[in-house]
């Protein structure tokens, strides 16, 4: 595993000094993400009709996130993903690439309508977090970094993406594609809203499993150096494992405390059918009926 780590570290280390992209030179197709701007308050997340009084649709910025990925690691990790790698880096390079292609492409099945101000409420509020205030991408997530980081940047030894200060350095968007987008559910007071957190967590988990294998396969296709080691891809599933059991378990509950009220609600009315055939006795003698 730390064979791995290492290997991860060095494939995601930019040149030294390196800094991240100026948020201001974005492209325009890249300029929807910049929280406040014409384009940020026309983008689809924001006009949504299914979140636009509530803070605006998750959901609908995670799709775009996920089709944008090539575009925001092109320019938010330039070192490894620009026009300027190394010779010997770009065929690992395009094949990560594809590899995001093909997921945006495959579609992704995001769950629908998580609005932002739900969110908050069972996340809980950070005004430091970027893009909507909530904290995301925080946990469950790949070996990998998304940025170009200097040595300040909070990044730890081993490149973990959820180990350092990385979560604010952009726009956001531009980690996503290491860190997925796992929610925290403490808040979430309700069956129906702790169901709904649950059921998201999932989806980030297969996210990250999938670009964990993705790249996995770019990296063991194509090598650094003729001697680098592979990265083992059969661990990626734990995490999937990890957010799906508490789901399957909430869903249970839920489905037994449904069945528990029918039964509930059956015997009731069993009880009352019987009272109903049951005549009524009593002030006579040996049970003669009251008239």
């Amino acid at each position: 595993m730390a064979l791995v780590a290492l290997l991860a570290a060095v494939l995601t280390a930019p040149a030294a000094g390196g800094a991240p992209s100026d948020v201001d030179k974005l492209p325009a197709a890249l300029a929807k993400y910049v929280v406040g701007s014409p384009a940020w308050l026309a983008a689809p997340w924001m006009t949504a009709p299914s979140c636009r009084d509530n803070g605006g649709d998750f959901s609908v910025w995670v799709e775009n996130v996920i089709a944008d990925t090539p575009a925001l690691l092109t320019f938010f990790q330039s070192s490894i993903f620009g026009d300027h790698v190394p010779a010997q880096d770009r065929s690992r390079r395009d094949a990560i690439l594809a590899g995001y292609r093909t997921l945006a492409n495959k579609g992704h099945h995001v769950p629908a309508g998580f609005c932002v101000n739900d969110i908050k409420r069972w996340a809980g509020e950070d005004p430091e977090m970027k893009p909507f205030g909530f904290a995301w991408g925080t946990d469950h997530t790949t070996m990998f970094t998304c940025t170009d980081s200097t040595a300040s940047s909070g990044i730890g030894a081993e490149g973990n993406a959820e180990s350092g200060a990385d979560h604010n350095r952009g726009v956001g968007a531009e980690r996503a594609p290491c860190t997925g987008f796992h929610l925290r559910c403490d808040g979430a007071s309700t069956v129906g809203d702790r169901l709904r957190c649950a059921m998201w967590n999932v989806f980030s988990a297969r996210y990250v499993a999938n670009v964990e294998a993705l790249r996995a396969r770019a990296i063991n296709a194509h090598p650094a150096t003729g001697s680098a080691p592979t990265v083992e891809k059969a661990s990626t599933w734990k995490t999937v494992l990890a957010i799906a059991v508490p789901a399957v378990l909430v869903v249970l509950a839920v489905g037994l405390g449904w069945q528990a009220r029918a039964r509930r609600r059956q015997q009731q009315g069993q009880l009352r059918g019987r009272d109903r055939s049951v005549p009524v006795t009593g002030g006579g003698v040996d049970g003669d009926e009251v008239e």
